[in-house]
């Protein structure tokens, strides 16, 4: 397994034990040095979780070199590289090694800066296969980096279902938070970029107050350069008060505050915020796009809208924040939904899949991972 780098380390530190509880003979080794994503992973019994040692793009040729090496010396069969710089060394290394089968994590689907997209296209030619994490990071595989649909296995992302959180702690959050018991939240889990679409949410919270008897609040999980932006945005907003409380290791407080979740964005190849909310019962209002069409079922496990229509949905929102009985019955359906395709083990269960598959056309058999 190669990992680029931390960005998603808590989800890593969740799925990486899960996979070698599978049976699969697991080493993990990172393009960039040590962190805490290393010791958290050899405590997990992960270990030890190696380096390729890179700090500039420089380093990557002898990055792919000491992967080569890594491979030859523990007989790897598969290399998962993860994300488009490890997954172009993974290309390169594994050619050098002159075995395992080469897999490229693809979990994105639009790239816009420049170098990430050429990353991009080159793991994907290299490698002998692509992962998708939805269908639609699977087309865009397709459609923008040019690979043959034979090449391309989708396997959704799943989620740890997450710790269960006492009335007692939901209450001590409201009161840090001076939220009113009564008072309705609405939560976004998600670094504050702009293709997040926070601004959009804000947009839309203005004409939503005047068709509701009590004030909103609104609660920002994340951090980024939108901050100060949204910031400016918020203090305009009246009746409704946000609250930016930065990002949090522990998001499962946060979900048991909310009573729906948002996820507003301009693109998304999956969104593992919207599967966190439907673990916790709690209805998604989304844009309607990429994976989020996938993972959010409209009208059963919560609401679709067209991203950047800021009417549409405060629509969705006020719909569902009028009817309490319905966004309980969507919130069921999303754990329902959650439990059949997007949990860790069923994440873990498409990647050996692809594994057994990948072995087997490389004419490895069907040896134990």
């Amino acid at each position: 397994m190669l990992l680029e780098h931390g960005a998603a380390s808590h989800w890593w530190e969740s799925s990486l034990p899960v996979l070698r509880a599978s049976g699969v003979e697991l080493t993990v080794a990172t393009v960039f040095g040590r962190g805490p994503l290393h010791e958290n992973l050899e405590q997990a019994g992960c270990g030890p979780v190696l380096t390729l040692g890179c700090r500039t793009s420089r380093d990557y040729p002898r990055g792919a070199l000491a992967l080569a090496r890594l491979v030859r010396e523990h007989g790897s069969d598969v290399i998962h590289a993860n994300e488009t710089i490890a997954g172009t060394i993974c290309g390169v290394g594994g050619k050098l090694a002159r075995r395992g089968v080469r897999i490229f994590h693809r979990h994105h689907n639009i790239i816009e800066d420049r170098r990430q997209v050429l990353f991009s296209r080159l793991a994907s030619r290299w490698t002998d296969l692509t992962m998708a994490v939805s269908k639609s990071s699977a087309q865009h595989a397709q459609e923008i980096d040019r690979v043959s649909p034979g090449r391309i296995r989708v396997a959704y992302n799943g989620v740890r279902e997450l710790r269960r959180v006492s009335a007692d702690e939901v209450a001590a959050l409201r009161r840090r938070l001076a939220i009113p018991a009564a008072a309705p939240v609405l939560l976004v889990v998600a670094r504050l970029w702009k293709e997040k679409g926070h601004r959009t949410l804000l947009e839309a919270l203005s004409p939503l107050t005047t068709r509701l008897p009590r004030s909103l609040h609104v609660v920002l999980v994340g951090s980024g350069p939108e901050e100060a932006p949204l910031r400016r945005q918020a203090e305009e907003l009246g009746r409704v008060v946000v609250h930016f409380v930065g990002h949090q290791l522990d998001v499962a407080p946060w979900y048991a505050l909310a009573d729906l979740v948002v996820v507003p964005s301009f693109q998304e190849s999956f969104s593992l915020s919207a599967v966190e909310a439907m673990s916790c019962r709690r209805p998604v209002v989304a844009t309607r796009l990429g994976g989020l069409v996938e993972v959010v079922e409209d009208g059963v496990t919560g609401v679709l809208v067209n991203p950047g229509d800021a009417g549409a949905l405060a629509a969705g929102l006020g719909e569902l924040l009028r009817s309490p009985e319905e966004m309980e019955r969507m919130g069921a359906a999303g754990y329902e939904r959650f439990r059949a395709r997007f949990t860790l083990e069923a994440m873990i269960a498409g990647w050996r899949s692809v594994y057994s598959e990948a072995m087997a056309n490389a004419g490895l058999g069907q040896k134990a991972l």
